[in-house]
This record gives structure tokens, sequence and C-alpha cells, in this order.
């Protein structure tokens, strides 16, 4: 997240190095960003019991989908405020994206446990 947020900066600023350079942080903040949500995904869902996955997978989803939304709201009051420019965004934007990526400092450390499977009794008595 860290990266993209970088490579978010950079791009706002790339308009003076050129549209190669703008083609090229594009291009590699959509791939940090593609990288470390999949990422957070995976280690976030990981952290609940196998009986709750999907529905923290869904309600994580939802969020996405809420803040998506919400960040259309933003801009909006950005722009009217008079802030404008592409840059001012994506420095809103690299601020956001540095947030998700503290957060997740946050997540436990290692996956919840299965308490169903350490019940069984793997022993075979003769």
């Amino acid at each position: 997240m860290i990266v993209a947020a970088l490579m978010s900066l950079l791009f706002a600023i790339g308009d003076k190095w050129g549209a190669a350079f703008v083609v090229i942080t594009s291009s590699a903040f959509n791939a940090a960003t593609i990288v470390a949500w999949n990422v957070l995904d995976c280690a976030s869902v990981e952290a609940f019991p196998t009986t709750i996955r999907t529905t923290a997978m869904g309600i994580q989803a939802a969020g996405g989908r809420i803040g998506s939304m919400a960040a259309q709201f933003v801009n909006a009051q950005l722009a009217a405020n008079g802030v404008s420019g592409v840059a001012s965004l994506l420095i809103v934007n690299a601020a956001v994206v540095c947030v998700g990526g503290g957060l997740c400092f946050l997540l436990p450390p290692q996956p919840a446990e299965d308490k169903r499977n350490s019940k069984l009794d793997y022993s075979f008595d003769a």
C-alpha cells in the first residue's frame, strides 16, 4: 500500500517528466494496489474461524464498495471547495492508501484456529 501511495504521488507530479513517466507510474500504481488488496483480503479473512470466513469476506467486500462510493462524495466536496486538479485528488488518494496500509498492522499475527478439528481423535485402537 505504501508503494501504491508513492506511485500515486509520483503520478500526481509526473506531467513534468512526460507521458512515458505518467504511464509507468500509473501502471505501477495499478499493479501495487492489486497485489496489496489481494494480500490484505487473504490475510484478513484468515484472521477469522473457518465457519465465518465467507461472511467476513462479504462484509469486507461490501465495505470496500461503500468506501468507493464515499470517495466520489469526497472528490465532489474537494472540487466544490476550490480544490482543483488531478494532483490534489491523487494526494488525498495517497493519504487514504497510506492509512489503509497502516491498518494492516492491526491484524492478528496468526490465523484463527478452527476449534472443530482440534477435538478429533486420530489415534487408532487395535
